[in-house]
């Protein structure tokens, strides 16, 4: 399966992943540059304004159990990329030693090994710049990190969900004043 990985954060489509399948690459010349054309979304460019949006990684499911070795441990990032600005908060920190679930994984720009936390929409990195953060374990899953990491995410959703609502009832509170306006000035 071929994905694109969404490198910034104008192109991240607000969906529970970070990656989508790209039915069609098309490519023009001159001006235009190269867009990708995904399922369901239309289309988005390869770069803007010189910078990198996209990067083609091959996507890989199944299931993994990892371990987190890395000291302090590792915090979710909302993409498959260990750039701060990607980092999900405090409350999506795994704790070392505890082992999690993973169902998709994905080499990144640089070669490091992301996978993507079973339940969640966020991912982790086995490696940073060479530097192991989690191996392979065939020991269980750390219920209760997996599980708080899971309601974290839950609790984001419905929090978006909830600002989404409260928005979507101001947009229908200026609509139904617009049209008032409207039959008045008719």
């Amino acid at each position: 399966m071929r994905a694109f990985v969404i490198g910034c954060k104008q192109l991240y489509v607000r969906a529970s992943t970070a990656t989508v399948g790209a039915k069609d690459v098309v490519c023009f010349s001159g001006k235009a540059g190269k867009f990708v054309k995904m399922e369901h979304w239309g289309w988005l460019p390869t770069h803007t304004n010189d910078a990198e949006t996209l990067i083609e990684a091959p996507l890989e499911a199944g299931q993994w159990r990892m371990k987190v070795t890395n000291e302090a441990g590792l915090e979710l990032r909302s993409q498959p990329d260990y750039a701060v600005k990607y980092r999900m908060g405090d409350e999506f920190l795994i704790p070392r030693g505890a082992v999690i679930e993973a169902t998709h994984r994905v080499a990144g720009k640089h070669g490091d090994v992301f996978y993507r936390v079973a339940g969640t929409s966020g991912w982790v990195f086995q490696t940073r710049e060479g530097q192991q953060t989690m191996q392979p374990t065939q020991e269980p899953i750390t219920r209760d990190a997996q599980q708080a990491v899971v309601q974290a995410t839950l609790d984001k959703a419905k929090w978006e969900l909830q600002a989404a609502e409260a928005e979507m009832g101001m947009a229908e509170s200026t609509i139904a004043s617009a049209q008032q306006a409207l039959k008045q000035l008719q």
